[in-house]
């Protein structure tokens, strides 16, 4: 299974370089490059089986775990705290997390249901600016985290290893 796992790693890798600049912006000159690109992105779903589907769920399952037993030995009057004056407290960044989860789970969904649709994207600090984490308890958005990964694993524990979640446009 490690050598599936660095097997896909290193096609992506590859496949990313190919598409995208060191910067994340896509290479737009080569379109015509992108016949290519798709047959490794075939490639890749090949290599990403049932086993590998299997290792994600456990991943979602048990990597949270680490994360709330972080966040929980914070005491809620630190939750406020950020490391500078214009950056996000602890509390934003936890309910960050939950809302990035969200929308990525939404695009598995939308991808792994093969809706052809483009998917909007997401610009972090607008959505910041539209929240009310600070008028919670970090309990609370602790609590709400767990609970968008308990979705998340359901989610991907009903998807099939055919499922088409490597054929996307989703907006940066």
């Amino acid at each position: 299974l490690r050598q599936e796992h660095a097997r896909a790693r290193e096609l992506l890798t590859r496949v990313l370089s190919e598409i995208a600049m060191p910067t994340g912006e896509a290479r737009t000159e080569d379109f015509a490059g992108l016949r290519a690109v798709d047959a490794k992105v075939r490639e890749i779903r090949l290599v990403l089986t049932e086993a590998g589907l299997t290792a994600l769920v456990s991943a979602l399952e048990t990597d949270i775990g680490k994360t709330l037993d972080l966040l929980r030995g914070v005491p809620d009057a630190k939750a406020g705290h950020r490391y500078a004056p214009e950056k996000w407290s602890i509390r934003e960044v936890v309910g960050h997390l939950a809302d990035t989860e969200r929308i990525m789970s939404y695009r598995a969904l939308s991808i792994g249901r093969g809706d052809p649709a483009p998917l909007p994207g997401m610009e972090p600090d607008d959505w910041m600016a539209g929240s009310t984490f600070e008028a919670c308890s970090l309990t609370d958005l602790v609590t709400e985290l767990e609970n968008v990964r308990r979705c998340t694993v359901s989610l991907f524990r009903h998807f099939s290893p055919e499922a088409p979640l490597f054929r996307c446009v989703a907006m940066p």
